[in-house]
């Protein structure tokens, strides 16, 4: 018997490697060749309209997530980065860890080039961090006094289907900050802050220092009377509960006594 017109069509699996594999060292040949003889501007465009080719049969968005914006903190890369602790996978192989000077709980964070997918409403998401080294440049610090030195550029890559963008400009972000701002709550510590010595002389510097507060005193252990103390409560947990009022209305939102 002799084999079907079909089967004598279909290619074999030595074939297809062979193929794969000269393909392969084609383009290894090409990129050595592009980065020998080509300026580093020429190649980067070369790439670049490559990237682009690919990108424009792909399916995926992707959103940039800088640490700053030129010389300005992006508040969306914090948020990001307070929103994606709780949802590191336990298997995680690789985090960073960290624990500030006036703060009482570990902070985690992703490792460079480490991703997770996260799910909300349905769709997937996937988030993955990166950072490169590039030559020092000084940014204002936090007090508007000095400047840091800086040596890498630190971003977040948050990818999806592109049918979900608007979905996730105008709603998934917004879930990111507000789920931020309430783990920022819980890592929050009691502080007391004072003017710094440098700023009361005259001198530059930082405009606070703060302490953290560890006082054991309550309301249950003041002594005072108990009228009073049920008075002054109540109007608390009304204050407490109209920050949103005071921010519509211009007001400071603070309570002496």
């Amino acid at each position: 018997m002799f084999p079907s017109s079909s089967a004598t069509q279909i290619p074999s699996a030595k074939t297809m490697i062979s193929a794969a594999a000269s393909a392969a060292a084609t383009i290894v040949l090409f990129r050595s060749l592009v980065k020998e003889y080509l300026p580093y501007e020429f190649q980067s465009y070369i790439f670049y309209k490559l990237k682009t080719m690919i990108n424009s049969f792909s399916s995926e968005f992707t959103l940039v997530i800088e640490e700053y914006d030129n010389l300005n903190h992006n508040n969306l890369f914090k948020a990001a980065e307070l929103y994606l602790e709780p949802i590191i996978p336990p298997d995680a192989k690789k985090l960073k860890i960290s624990l500030t000077k006036k703060e009482s709980k570990f902070s985690f964070s992703l490792d460079r080039n480490q991703e997770i997918v996260d799910t909300f409403n349905g769709v997937t998401l996937k988030w993955k961090f990166i950072s490169k080294q590039v030559p020092i440049k000084y940014i204002p610090s936090p007090d508007n006094f000095n400047s840091m030195p800086k040596s890498e550029d630190k971003f977040f890559e948050l990818s999806f289907h592109k049918k979900h963008r608007d979905m996730v400009i105008d709603v998934y972000l917004k879930h990111v900050i507000k789920k931020s701002k309430e783990m920022k709550e819980e890592k929050k510590s009691l502080k007391l802050f004072t003017l710094t010595p440098d700023r009361m002389s005259g001198r530059r510097g930082g405009v606070w220092q703060s302490v953290n507060l560890h006082h054991p005193a309550t309301f249950d252990t003041l002594a005072m009377d108990m009228e009073g103390k049920r008075v002054i409560m109540e109007d608390l947990e009304r204050f407490v509960k109209r920050r949103e009022f005071y921010r519509r209305v211009g007001k400071a939102w603070k309570r002496g006594y």
